[in-house]
């Protein structure tokens, strides 16, 4: 039963893997917002949010400290992409820049009490689709997991090829 479990966990990380690679590659293609913003922020006109910003978004609310060099090297984005995603969040109001007091030259970021609500937001739409998700698995037995499983794999790794397709 215990295998069971994680085998259900390991599909739907899978899954949600594959999910992403789809929608960057989408959101890439129309240049627009995927969905959009949490609650209280309906009413503003930028209030749609790309994969990558709320990714973006994340990975900063995640650390102490967060500057664009970092986040260009943990996304594999050039600093121009992350800069141009860091700039929209700072418009927003969702993050803040600052620099440490011993050191005027590193400029760092840091979420706002706006970008916590929609990291919050974003956070909890997540677990949602990946409790759906693991819900459907759980209709199959395990030697149907484990065929769904390479199937999943092999998927994202021939989607890995498609990268710049």
């Amino acid at each position: 039963m215990r295998q069971d479990t994680d085998r259900r966990t390991l599909l739907v990380d899978r899954w949600e893997q594959i999910r992403l690679q789809l929608d960057a590659q989408a959101a890439s293609r129309r240049g627009g917002a995927w969905r959009s913003g949490p609650p209280g922020t309906a009413g503003d006109a930028e209030a749609a949010y790309t994969l990558s910003e709320l990714h973006v978004l994340h990975r900063i609310a995640g650390q102490d400290s967060t500057q664009v060099t970092s986040l260009a090297a943990h996304f594999g984005l050039t600093r121009g992409a992350i800069s141009k995603i860091v700039n929209r969040l700072l418009e927003r109001g969702d993050i803040i820049s600052y620099r440490q007091p011993d050191n005027q030259k590193n400029v760092y970021y840091r979420c706002t009490d706006r970008g916590e609500r929609v990291n919050v937001w974003h956070q909890a739409v997540h677990h949602e689709v990946r409790e759906r998700v693991a819900e459907f698995f759980s209709r199959y037995t395990p030697q149907q997991l484990v065929t769904i499983e390479q199937f999943l794999c092999d998927v994202a790794e021939h989607l890995e090829t498609l990268k710049g397709v």
